[in-house]
């Protein structure tokens, strides 16, 4: 849950774009400046949260507007999950705030930029709502990691189909461009699913869409059937989840709406019990692609209905022959 409220952009008034991605150098005082394309949109001055990325090496910074709303969605972590409280604890205490000077310089507290390798040469990568601060060295190991890792895949696998969830990973149009261009190289990838973050402008989408050498999928893009117009000027196909659309009906309207547009349509879902899996598996003929395994990757399933072997489901040993067909173990 924390995850997700800071990293799901915000809508509404206070949000900014940052675009595109700059190469500065810090001064002796280690102070970095800030694009001016990015100072000008504000009408005064903001204040900028510095917070580490815990998975990858970098610092993001948000300005209060969108942080305020994010902090919102932090206040209802229950004090009952030790994980959220432990990371909520963590970000409170390695965090900055900061404000550009009259020269659109930040100074951000030394803790910070020695964490993300910050010394001299600064890449500054916006991502819409937020902007990121990288080492030049860290941000191309990270690159290089991903091409190691299909390598090490393709050893043991060379032809294996393959689907690709970006999850919002690519910050901007050229990168996702990049990256689905390198991996269409591969031969054996079907589709790549929201490359980029869901709050990206449509003319961005519609570029992509224009350039792109493999399928694109919304998945953060799509929640329920209204979305249908601008996910099918942006995507080729749509992800649709139980959990997003509210339940069965809501899944089965999302999904007709889709395939009325022309769209590819998949289902998917989150780490769910037998419940909402075989739900959604009274849906699977509305769909091209299935991704619905949520209920085989946990070990304290309560339920029992559809069951998943060798890439097919089937309700041949639910015990329950009506309705979801889902009973108590």
């Amino acid at each position: 849950m924390v995850e997700a409220a800071l990293e799901n952009p915000v809508s509404g008034p206070g949000r900014w774009n940052f675009l595109n991605t700059y190469t500065h150098f810090m001064d002796p005082k280690r102070r970095l400046t800030i694009p001016s394309e990015w100072r000008e949109p504000f009408s005064k001055t903001p204040t900028l949260y510095v917070l580490p990325d815990f998975f990858e090496r970098s610092l993001r910074l948000i300005p209060d507007a969108d942080m305020d709303r994010r902090l919102e969605k932090i206040r209802q972590i229950p004090l009952s999950d030790r994980r959220g409280r432990d990371l909520v604890r963590e970000l409170g205490r390695q965090s900055d705030k900061v404000q550009w000077d009259s020269q659109g310089r930040i100074r951000i507290k030394d803790e910070l930029l020695n964490w993300a390798g910050l010394v001299d040469q600064v890449l500054l990568m916006g991502a819409y709502d937020t902007f990121e601060l990288w080492d030049p060295k860290t941000w191309a190991q990270t690159n290089r990691a991903a091409t190691v890792d299909q390598d090490k895949l393709r050893e043991v696998a060379p032809v294996k189909t393959l689907r690709v969830d970006a999850n919002e990973g690519w910050k901007t149009k050229e990168q996702a461009l990049e990256m689905i261009e390198w991996l269409a190289k591969d031969g054996h990838i079907e589709f790549v699913e929201q490359p980029m973050p869901a709050a990206t402008p449509v003319k961005d989408w519609v570029w992509l869409k224009a350039r792109s050498p493999l399928p694109i999928f919304a998945d953060e893009s799509y929640h329920l059937a209204k979305d249908v117009p601008q996910v099918a000027e942006c995507f080729h196909g749509a992800n649709v989840k139980l959990v997003k659309t509210g339940g069965v009906s809501g899944g089965f309207e999302a999904l007709s709406a889709a395939r009325k547009a022309g769209l590819k349509t998949m289902l998917g879902c989150m780490i769910e019990s037998s419940i909402l899996i075989s739900a959604a598996a009274h849906l699977a003929e509305l769909c091209d692609h299935l991704d619905v395994d949520g209920n085989i990757l946990i070990s304290n399933d309560p339920y029992l209905g559809v069951t998943s072997s060798k890439g097919i489901l089937s309700f041949a040993q639910a015990p329950e022959k009506f309705g979801l067909r889902v009973s108590p173990r």
